[in-house]
């Protein structure tokens, strides 16, 4: 094409349709005869035109005009003089088969608009903030937050993260953290640490920690724990890792129905994770999964187009009782 022009295309579309007047006459010289001929009792008929069903879908309508003035019979037609100026049927207005054309389009070359200095600053603000999502509120990128204007009217709403609670351990009423706000959790990736088989690749995903809370000291049974969110991107793996002593629990939140694996290290492997061996599972959203002490687990997100995210707690074991000394 020339320079400057695109290519030439058509499209075939729906044209204004017509329509075919037929007056009532045509419908009165087909009707049936006043008196049946084949029959030595002649019988009554009505001389009022009869006319099929209208296809109202297709807009095909009665046509009225005025009894003292119509035109449409031509000529000869004979007014009713009793029906005054009365609206009368004069014929029907049938539709045509609906009119096809065509319409020439010219696709532009380069059609791509440029973008204006503030629209690419925007863009690049926003892919820096999709790099870690796990910073960013999930309403922030789905839906507009609730207005809670009326409940702070009527109710004490917090907007820290902590809260005064009774301590156990104390045996006070502390200030603690109760709140860890998904914008305040730094992630940090997690490393590769055996290396994968073939067709895996090298992605690995990124987790966050929310509380980490200390066991209590020995002797007061109240463990400590840790809670946290992990995110795998599309062909995403946490290597094989053993929780030792602790007990850890996931919670699978978002991927791809049935993407999520999750497997455990045969028990005679002594915390060796072997993958020709290894018991496998696969998750989907709101699926639970947990990890008994002294046992090894992988993490795999087998989707290649959504992103998984796990929350994970990790309860510590209780602190050993020392033995008191003979006196």
């Amino acid at each position: 094409s020339p320079k400057g022009q695109g290519s030439i295309s058509y499209k075939r579309v729906c044209g204004n349709r017509e329509y075919e007047y037929i007056p009532v006459s045509d419908y009165k010289a087909s009707s049936p005869e006043s008196e049946d001929s084949t029959s030595d009792t002649p019988r009554r008929r009505s001389k009022r035109a009869r006319f099929p069903p209208l296809e109202f879908l297709r807009n095909e309508h009665l046509v009225y005009e005025s009894n003292d003035c119509r035109v449409s019979f031509g000529a000869n037609t004979q007014i009713d003089v009793g029906l005054g100026d009365m609206p009368v049927v004069t014929g029907v207005n049938k539709p045509l088969p609906t009119p096809m054309k065509e319409i020439k389009f010219v696709n532009r070359k380069g059609g791509k608009k440029k973008q204006r200095k503030s629209d690419r600053n925007s863009d690049e603000s926003s892919s820096d903030s999709e790099n870690d999502e796990l910073k960013t509120p999930k309403y922030n990128r789905t839906e507009t937050p609730f207005n809670d204007a009326k409940l702070r009217e009527n109710l004490k709403i917090l907007d820290g993260d902590t809260a005064e609670i009774y301590d156990e351990i104390t045996n006070e009423i502390v200030d603690k953290k109760i709140v860890s706000y998904a914008s305040s959790m730094a992630s940090s990736d997690l490393p590769v640490t055996t290396r994968r088989q073939r067709g895996e690749g090298r992605v690995a995903g990124k987790a966050a920690q929310a509380f980490n809370v200390p066991s209590a000291p020995a002797g007061m049974s109240i463990p400590g724990w840790i809670a946290g969110q992990l995110k795998l991107p599309p062909n995403g793996i946490k290597d094989a890792e053993s929780v030792g002593l602790c007990s850890q629990v996931f919670f699978v939140s978002k991927c791809q129905p049935n993407s999520f694996e999750a497997s455990l290290a045969k028990p005679e492997q002594e915390d060796e994770y072997d993958p020709t061996t290894a018991q496998r599972f696969l998750l989907s959203p709101g699926d639970f999964f947990q990890v008994p002490p002294n046992n090894s687990y992988r993490l795999q997100n087998h989707s290649t187009s959504t992103d998984c995210e796990v929350f994970w707690t990790i309860i510590r074991p209780l602190p050993p009782v020392q033995a008191e000394s003979p006196g």
